[in-house]
């Protein structure tokens, strides 16, 4: 038996699902574009400037680490996101299917976890910067630094204060 719609509602269904895949589009695909771009065009300068050095080893070495510091930083993206995109377009596949063949429903907690793990994205990027990158371990060392110093000399001013009011 075929399902009869009203117009209004078969108007909706196509409108969610091109909304849907134009979002697909505009916060995964455009942007995971834009990023591989760039990032392609960073590593050719990267390059570029190995072939003006080519005999110095030390530079040879220096540019691995951005190479790789790209490479996680797209991957991490691609992969934080995918799930996410793709849970999401096969819900609405699933709920507006014509013919009934996808009767299965995510659970809202794979949705969620999808979420999540986008998300994550954010907190993954300064983990690859801290373990790729030396000045930013260096400057983080710094700051770390200041705060210990400046914590322990609050702490001794304190503790020879307090000792001179007891006496």
């Amino acid at each position: 038996t075929s399902e009869k719609r009203h117009p209004i509602v078969v108007d909706v269904i196509q409108s969610l699902t091109v909304v849907s895949w134009i979002d697909f589009l505009c916060t995964y695909c455009i942007p995971l574009g834009i990023i591989l771009v760039l990032n392609i065009a960073i590593l050719v300068k990267v390059l570029k400037l190995g072939d003006f050095w080519k005999n110095n080893t030390n530079i040879i070495q220096k540019k691995h680490k951005p190479i790789i510091m790209i490479i996680l930083i797209v991957c991490a993206y691609a992969f934080c996101w995918f799930p996410f995109q793709c849970l999401f377009l096969m819900e609405i596949c699933i709920k507006h299917c014509p013919k009934k063949l996808l009767k299965q429903k995510f659970p809202p907690e794979y949705l969620l976890f999808g979420y999540t793990l986008g998300y994550a994205n954010s907190c993954i990027n300064p983990i690859i910067y801290a373990v790729l990158s030396m000045n930013f371990r260096n400057s983080c060392s710094t700051v770390i630094d200041k705060i210990s110093k400046s914590f322990s000399s609050s702490t001794k001013e304190t503790l020879e204060h307090h000792n001179e009011t007891r006496l």
